[in-house]
């Protein structure tokens, strides 16, 4: 039987499936006989260390069963605060997807039975080279074995499904038993499942299932900036294929910050960034099949194997299946370790959740404030706009009046003019006119060109009322600030009976804006002048005219007695007459008496007459400034309860659904955050 021989030495960094071959014969095997001595004389130390390494890992499965219990009695308090009303079915499926997981957590932490070390490789594009990588890891070039060869090639012919798991002993229809001594030479035992590339950005649950979750990509066709949006395990190992240079240490760390900007030196379990080029690897296995009896193949095999960086994939997977050597129970330590990790996500997911709900809310509240802000800017300008400054001639020269009082100036200075040509004499022909006089004159000259004026500015009004309701209703649906962010979520509340109010407003009669919306004190109060004091003049007039008929007619008769009285001295009748009614007077002093009563009582018409007009005129000036007073009045009710209404409603039942779910929000959150401490307390202490 030909006995084979081996070199005393093998170069450092010789591949390690070559370098076990190796030495299961030869020299070498003195050498795992002297590992094997050293391995025995620690063997106490190692079992003290273990004994006290178990007694934390009690303590921390104790501690982590109640924190498992207490997350998922808040998963759907947390996807329930989070509902979106247009996203139900993605709420509905983050609550399986994570129940899911924390029924995996419950598991590890519960159960004693041992499990092989789950290794996902998940592929982000059919470009990343997940699949070479792989079969990088299981090839043996050594092996002679044609079968597991071809069956390790040909994995994913005729297989249907997204997921493939490759295992020592498979107990899924979805498995491929594969006898690789890759799987078995941790201290755990591994399996390995392949992921294809998703058809959307919502992973398998297997991923945050496994003990060491492998994202493998293409850095031509994957932006690190879709990577750093994805929800993955905390202690993902990403791989980048396909890298020009392995050996950039400069580029390799600019990636590693791009791609974990916040990472805490800290954190539970660090994600890592790994370069690798699985493609020169196969490259290099077919280069050692070719001639495995050459040692220029060899060391090819050597430089490319080891320049492919697959080592490190292997060394990486290392570090965490194999982190519970001192332990008594390796499998034990790693599903403990997962579970802790598993909680972490979880709560890390829900914290996430409640932030994005707080972003939402925040934005509805900004958008919100945005409006009012808009909503207090025209109150305060539009009656400014309208009823403000007007440039206008004064008594003493120019000065800026308001356009009210501009306008009453106007009117005054013209019905003042009118007014004074309506003297007693002219009264006294028309009396019964009086009122159609003054009536017509008010209604010609009473704020005209103010009227008008307002009649144009109700079209702005409307302008304004229509903008702020499509603003106020677009708000309400979008629930967004403006501008809005690049990718909006989806709206946080349905608000259908806030939507039914602001429909009801925009329905109702007192929301339409009329051309009378804002003439309607210039109308009111042109009646009132009308109606009581223009009344009043026309019954003033009346009277004076009867007062002044009277008295002029009994002064006219007393005149004629005396007259007749000094004419017909001589008759004893009619001198009789005058000494009965003229008092004791001389004829010619009742004429005189009766003529100055006759000039008396006109003088008195007149000036009583004209004591009216001054009278009617004080009602003109106070009606005038009340009617200042109406207009802005009106023009701000016009504002508040027509242009912004709906606007005003609609922030306000916002704000009422906003301070309602900001209660749950806070509430849930306080929770979330006291749970991560419990968990943070439990690792610091453990150190798992």
């Amino acid at each position: 039987m030909h006995k084979c021989t081996c070199p005393r030495s093998l170069p450092k960094h010789f591949p390690r499936p070559l370098t076990w071959k190796f030495r299961q014969n030869g020299k070498f095997s003195t050498s795992a006989l002297r590992l094997n001595e050293r391995q025995t004389r620690s063997f106490s130390t190692s079992r003290t260390n273990a004994q006290g390494t178990d007694a934390k890992l009690a303590q921390t499965r104790h501690e982590a069963l109640t924190l498992q219990h207490k997350t998922e009695n808040i998963l759907e308090p947390v996807f329930k605060v989070a509902e979106r009303p247009s996203d139900i079915l993605s709420k509905m499926n983050a609550v399986s997807f994570w129940r899911d997981v924390l029924s995996d957590t419950f598991e590890n932490l519960s159960s004693g039975a041992e499990r092989p070390a789950r290794v996902v490789v998940l592929s982000l594009d059919e470009w990343s080279g997940a699949q070479d990588l792989v079969t990088a890891l299981l090839d043996e070039p050594l092996s002679s074995n044609q079968a597991q060869e071809k069956l390790l090639q040909t994995r994913w012919k005729d297989v249907k499904v997204t997921g493939l798991t490759i295992s020592t002993n498979p107990v899924e229809s979805t498995s491929k038993r594969l006898s690789s001594s890759y799987l078995k030479q941790f201290s755990v035992p591994l399996e390995i499942t392949e992921h294809r590339a998703p058809i959307s950005q919502t992973f398998p649950s297997t991923l945050f299932k496994a003990d060491v979750p492998i994202i493998v990509f293409n850095p031509l066709t994957t932006p690190l900036s879709f990577l750093r949006h994805l929800t993955i395990p905390s202690h993902t190992i990403f791989v980048a294929s396909s890298t020009p240079d392995l050996n950039d240490t400069s580029l390799q760390s600019t990636t590693q910050a791009q791609l974990f900007p916040s990472q805490q030196a800290d954190s539970l379990s660090p994600q890592r960034l790994l370069f690798i080029d699985p493609s020169r690897a196969l490259s290099a296995i077919q280069t050692f099949r070719s001639n495995p009896t050459s040692a220029l193949a060899i060391q090819q095999y050597q430089d490319d194997f080891i320049g492919s960086g697959v080592s490190l994939v292997t060394q990486a997977i290392r570090d965490i299946v194999d982190s519970g050597d001192n332990t008594s129970s390796p499998s034990t330590y790693l599903r403990n370790k997962t579970a802790i990790i598993q909680l972490n996500d979880a709560l890390e997911a829900f914290y996430s959740n409640v932030q994005s709900v707080q972003r939402s809310l925040d934005n509805i509240r900004e958008g919100v404030s945005q409006l009012t802000g808009r909503i207090e800017e025209a109150k305060a300008r539009i009656p400014n706009d309208i009823l403000g400054p007007a440039q206008g001639r004064g008594e003493g020269g120019d000065s800026e009046k308001d356009v009210v009082s501009e306008s009453l100036r106007l009117a005054s200075r013209e019905m003042k003019a009118g007014l004074e040509r309506l003297s007693w004499w002219k009264t006294i022909w028309r009396v019964d006119e009086v009122s159609g006089i003054v009536g017509g004159a008010v209604d010609r000259v009473w704020c005209k060109d103010l009227e008008q004026k307002l009649i144009l500015q109700t079209g702005r009004l409307l302008t304004l009322q229509q903008e702020f309701t499509k603003s106020a209703l677009s708000l309400v649906h979008t629930q967004q600030p403006t501008p809005p962010p690049p990718s909006p979520p989806h709206p946080l509340f349905t608000a259908e009976l806030l939507k039914n109010s602001l429909s009801q407003i925009t329905s109702s009669r007192s929301y339409t804006v009329t051309p009378s919306t804002l003439t309607t004190p210039i109308t009111k109060r042109k009646l009132q002048l009308l109606e009581h004091p223009t009344t009043r003049l026309h019954l003033k007039a009346q009277r004076l005219l009867l007062t002044t008929s009277t008295t002029v007619a009994l002064s006219s008769w007393f005149t004629w007695a005396g007259w007749m009285g000094y004419l017909s001295q001589s008759t004893e009748t009619v001198s009789a007459v005058w000494s009965a009614i003229g008092m004791g007077m001389d004829p010619l002093t009742g004429i005189g008496a009766g003529l100055l009563g006759m000039v008396g009582s006109l003088r008195w018409a007149v000036g009583k007459w004209e004591k009216e007009k001054r009278k009617w005129w004080r009602d003109w000036e106070r009606i005038g400034k009340g009617l200042g007073r109406d207009l802005k009045a009106t023009l701000d009710t016009a504002v508040e309860k027509q242009a912004v209404v709906v606007a005003d409603a609609a922030c306000e039942g916002l704000k009422g659904l906003c301070e309602k779910r900001q209660k749950e929000v806070d509430k849930i959150r306080d929770y979330v955050v006291q749970l991560q401490a419990q968990l943070k307390d439990i690792t610091s202490r453990t150190k798992v």
